[in-house]
């Protein structure tokens, strides 16, 4: 009964220990960071990011609106803005995407079956005491839009509109929100997800929906409403959000407008945009340009993952022409920002003015600061218009919403703003800074174009930081044993006739186990976290199979690890860190690393595998690909080339399953700059890319014969061009997304002038140099290493066979 009483005592001291989960929430506040807010991007490279990532995010949800699969490579990319929260008890700290465009929280699980590389720790279900699985009869499962009853209880399969998934078990847990003030929020539904695809998460570890449906934080937390005022990514401090009776908005500036319902898409936010007025005059836009329809065709959203605003084409025409109008400036070519009109800016003036913006809603009008829709470079001496033109669905992103504090009042149905800069009558101005780039929070990337194919390494999985087991004293507690077992039987029953064989008993398993422990038998060491680095500075790498020795003169030898995890290193270390040749295998099994240490990290050659037949053989440095190799994807495609960051970046080849191929130029992942695209039914085209488009200037050479010469955006013909039948009739004058708008004689300067662009693009990325014998030199030094890695992991498994030290290091 005393052993009982003990028992209970103690369980009864490690409650008044957990963390008590707050039933009722009345307002909760949480600070924002973006993305790119630690990255050393220069200015131009961030308003370059912005219009890439746009556009990616831009076209998955207008898939997602009209309900059309994008057919594209899987890339991920939900959100622009991080939270800081921890999941389970004990808490597990890790960044979340959000994102009021889906509605499921979900990070990823173990053990993971397909799971891409994040900053943090991986959630283990198991280590948590407070997790448990929802039941497929539970009113969020059947919320999901896709769903099975399996034996884990409710499975779910959630996907964006890039085709970018999460897959795996609803489960309730504990939620810790907040770092300086934590508020513990328990019973969240969350997406456990095994089987995660997308490579755009390398700052989160998961994504909360901020969406309208039950299954977002907004509604699971029952607070009503939310609120959060995005500040400008130069000003170095983050941006609050607010829910619950924090998310007041008290000024006698305050406007709302409804909140309109989209039934085929209803986590979105859609607004009544129903006209626009520049430089005080009202443009002839009809109302209907904007609208919902029935159909759930068109309308107007308001996202937090988007930093440019696109508007129906039609209203984005009448917004470029009057901007033309009022803008004393010169037109510029404005491609190497990504934006589609921009402004040479003058010399010698240290202010701009613009005309006055105005969006009219249901209800309520936004005057935006200049600072909101225009964005200076003084690098480039460029001043761009931050609206861009759309097909189907607006979205008002993140430049026109920085520094307005805005209100979504889910009970009113209403969307509330108050407008925190003051703006002339009818002219802004911008003040021309050192800074280059005023005030531009930089949006997310959610979809590659469905000519490329993105480095997703959907079946690889970084090992993350085993947990340092200290075993050291071991031995010092088995020895304990029988100590314990004297006391308990002394104070029990000291005359049983059985103490002094249970006593000798004991004895005899604690010297087994220390003698164990001293021949090898049950514990191997354990060493510090490993993680993946890439490359030799000087882009050499190491090939090391022979015994080295440290600066003590010692001799460096193999030995064998095993991690909490189950993952297992053999091969060389030095200072009990993994160093030289080696190999490190995934636990379960999912691949495994073959190649060069330095300094318990990936750098220099190698190869990698993984479980569904992906593999890379070439440089790494600090944990990622850079320098030259060769990925091959399960599915078939490869790309061959250069590598920087851990992306494709530089010149490469580009080889799909389909017989399609590109040679060019790679920068960030994705096509951009020039090179020339062999398409699969016989088309090729040379000449300019960005953003992974067709973009700029180039020679389009169809497989019937047909060509066109001249401007292209976001892979359209536009602006002037020729184009050439196979009959030699042409075509030629202002092209609009791909039709012909205003002919004009082949013989005009402006067509002539974009034919000779076209041309001369389209020979320099002809004349591109390849680099596919630094590839091949790359690729064999990858093969020595990984011999070399295999020859030492033999020896350190026959080390450890010996009971020999893995490291003479001490």
């Amino acid at each position: 009964m005393g052993v009982i009483r003990g028992c209970l005592l103690l369980m009864s001291i490690m409650a008044l220990v957990l963390p008590e989960a707050r039933s009722k929430l009345n307002g909760l506040r949480l600070e924002l960071a973006h993305v790119d807010s630690n990255a050393n991007f220069s200015k131009l490279e961030l308003l370059q990011r912005a219009a890439l990532r746009s556009n990616h995010r831009m076209a998955r949800l207008t898939a997602a609106a009209s309900g059309n699969k994008v057919q594209a490579p899987v890339h991920a990319g939900s959100g622009e803005f991080l939270m800081d929260l921890a999941i389970g008890t004990p808490g597990l700290a890790f960044s979340a995407i959000i994102d009021t465009g889906s509605d499921l929280i979900w990070t990823q699980c173990k053990p993971c079956v397909e799971c891409f590389s994040q900053p943090t720790p991986v959630f283990d279900p198991s280590s948590s005491s407070t997790f448990t699985k929802l039941p497929c009869s539970s009113n969020l499962c059947q919320a999901l839009p896709t769903f099975r009853c399996g034996a884990s209880g409710c499975e779910y399969l959630y996907s964006y509109g890039d085709s970018s998934s999460t897959q795996g078990v609803l489960a309730g847990e504990t939620f810790t929100f907040g770092t300086a003030n934590p508020t513990a929020v328990s019973n969240i539904a969350f997406g456990c997800g095994d089987t995660n695809q997308g490579s755009g998460f390398s700052q989160a570890s998961g994504l909360v929906g901020l969406g309208r449906g039950p299954l977002s934080l907004i509604s699971q937390l029952g607070l009503g409403k939310f609120s959060y005022c995005l500040t400008s990514l130069d000003e170095s401090k983050k941006s609050p959000l607010l829910f619950g009776s924090l998310a007041d908005l008290s000024a006698p500036t305050v406007q709302s407008t409804p909140l309109r319902k989209n039934p085929t898409q209803p986590s979105f936010y859609y607004v009544s945009l129903e006209g626009i007025t520049v430089g005080g005059t009202r443009l002839q836009i009809p109302s209907s340009t904007f609208a919902l329809q029935d159909d759930g065709a068109g309308g107007l959203i308001i996202d937090s993952g988007t930093s440019i605003t696109y508007l129906e084409l039609a209203g984005y025409r009448q917004l470029k022409k009057a901007f033309l109008s009022e803008m004393h400036l010169p037109v510029a070519d404005g491609s190497e920002t990504g934006l589609d009109l921009c402004f040479s800016l003058p010399s010698g003036s240290s202010t701009v003015e613009v005309p006055k913006l105005t969006f009219h809603f249901d209800g309520a009008d936004l005057d935006l600061p200049a600072e909101n829709f225009m964005i200076m470079d003084s690098t480039t001496g460029l001043l761009c218009l931050t609206i861009m033109a759309s097909s189907g669905l607006s979205i008002l992103g993140n430049f026109q919403q920085q520094n307005i504090q805005i209100l979504y009042d889910l009970k009113k149905e209403a969307l509330s703003f108050r407008e925190l800069i003051e703006m002339e009558s009818k002219k802004g101005k911008l003040t021309r800074t050192q800074s280059s780039l005023l005030r531009s929070p930089i949006a997310r990337s959610s979809i590659h174009s469905i000519f490329t194919v993105t480095e997703a390494n959907d079946d690889e999985e970084k090992p993350q930081r085993p947990r340092r087991r200290r075993n050291r004293h071991r031995h010092h507690l088995l020895l304990l044993l029988p100590l314990l077992v004297f006391l308990l039987f002394f104070y029990l029953r000291q005359d049983s006739p059985v103490f002094a064989n249970l006593l000798l008993f004991a004895t005899f398993i604690s010297l087994a186990s220390l003698a164990a422990r001293r021949s090898g038998v049950f514990v191997t060491r354990r060493a510090s976290s490993v993680d993946w680095f890439i490359g030799d500075d000087d882009g050499r790498g190491r090939h090391r199979s022979e015994k080295k020795e440290n600066s003590n003169g010692r001799t460096v030898r193999e030995g064998v690890e095993v991690y909490s995890n189950g993952d297992s290193y053999e091969g060389e270390f030095h200072l009990a860190r993994c160093s030289g040749s080696g190999v490190y295998r995934f636990f379960a099994p999912k691949g495994r690393y073959e190649g060069d240490w330095v300094d318990g990290k990936y750098d220099g050659h190698g190869i990698e595998t993984w479980a569904r037949g992906s593999r890379y053989r070439g440089q790494y440095r600090h944990g990622l690909r850079h320098g030259f190799g060769v990925y091959r994807f399960y599915s078939g495609d490869s790309y061959a080339g250069e590598w920087a960051g851990g992306q494709s970046h530089g010149v490469g080849v580009q080889t799909c399953s389909d017989g399609s191929r590109y040679a060019g130029e790679f920068k960030a992942g994705v096509k951009h700059g020039l090179g020339c695209y062999h398409f699969r039914n016989g088309d090729q085209y040379s000449g300019e890319y960005f953003g992974d488009k067709i973009h700029g200037f180039g020679v389009y050479r169809f497989a019937n014969g047909h060509c066109y010469e001249g401007s292209w955006h976001e892979g359209k013909k536009q602006g002037f061009g020729l184009y050439t039948f196979r009959s030699g009739e042409t075509r030629s004058g202002d092209w609009d997304c791909g039709v012909l708008d205003n002919s004009l004689l082949p013989s005009d300067p402006a067509v002539q002038g974009a034919v000779r662009a076209a041309r001369k693009a389209a020979e320099k990325a002809v004349l591109i140099p390849q680099v596919g014998d630094q590839v091949n030199r790359a690729v064999t030094a990858a093969n020595r290493a990984a011999t070399a890695a295999r020859v030492a992991a033999i020896k350190a498994v026959q080390n450890q066979m010996h009971g020999k030290l893995c490291d003479t290091d001490v």
